[in-house]
């Protein structure tokens, strides 16, 4: 199947760039507790990582899967570590591991600080009492919290569940979605179009419409768990740069047929 020049059936595979696929879907399964991005030099550092990394899926030279871990590991909140001063140091440590390719090092240490936050237990709330609860949580913007508290995540089963995993009924994740997934069934021929594709316009997409979409955001429920107020108290020359390559890499995916192994 072909459109616009292109094919648009991707392969099965994970691409090229397995090894960082693979180091992604372990850090999934984080709470996402991260701290916000300090203010001052280190801020602006790790703004100019971001920056570089976000570069570097526009140039086709990685994937999106390194924006993800970086903040989920440099981000990743730390139990005992709560001043300023020790926040800030131990996030630059962090940047220096990056920049020298200890991923892996920082993946563990990320996974080591998640497990020793203790999660949330809740107690068995009435209806009204969950009703209340989620419109709060919503109206703030903590759609994140929303969900979890909707779906009674806060308890044993908090965060991302593994297809595999077993449900206090007995089976598995993946038992359920199979239950809910219709099954398959070939499309009518008049379901494709026969005429002539429509033209691709060109969308142009600028830094500001990407600062006027970080001050709507809200949450964080996202691949690396960061919180949107983190994007909107981005400020001077250095997050001029970060909106300019989210820009670009805006105009890469609105305006090309985008190979699912260069994602």
């Amino acid at each position: 199947m072909e459109g616009f020049g292109a094919g648009l059936v991707n392969s099965a595979d994970e691409g090229e760039d397995e090894t960082w696929s693979k180091r992604w879907r372990s850090i999934a399964t984080l709470q996402g507790k991260q701290y916000a991005i300090p203010l001052g030099n280190i801020g602006r550092k790790f703004v100019s990582i971001l920056t570089a990394e976000i570069t570097g899926v526009v140039n086709r030279t990685h994937t999106s899967d390194r924006i993800f871990v970086l903040c989920a590991t440099v981000l990743q909140r730390e139990k005992i570590v709560n001043s300023s001063s020790d926040i800030k140091r131990a996030i630059s440590k962090r940047m220096e591991l990056w920049e020298e390719g200890k991923v892996d090092e920082l993946i563990q240490e990320a996974i080591r600080c998640d497990k020793k936050i203790a999660k949330k237990q809740y107690k068995i709330p009435s209806q009204q009492q969950r009703a209340r609860v989620m419109t709060r949580l919503v109206s703030s913007g903590r759609l994140r919290d929303a969900t979890r508290w909707a779906t009674e995540r806060g308890g044993c089963c908090s965060g991302l569940l593994m297809p595999e995993q077993t449900l206090s009924e007995g089976t598995t994740v993946r038992d359920v979605l199979q239950e809910k997934h219709p099954p398959q069934a070939v499309p009518e021929v008049e379901s494709f179009l026969t005429d002539n594709l429509p033209t691709m316009i060109d969308v142009n997409v600028t830094a500001g419409h990407i600062e006027n979409a970080a001050h709507k955001l809200k949450g964080s429920a996202g691949p690396s768990g960061t919180d949107a107020e983190q994007w909107r108290n981005l400020h001077g020359a250095h997050s001029g740069r970060l909106r300019d390559a989210v820009a670009a890499l805006t105009r890469l995916l609105a305006n090309n047929i985008v190979e699912w192994d260069r994602v």
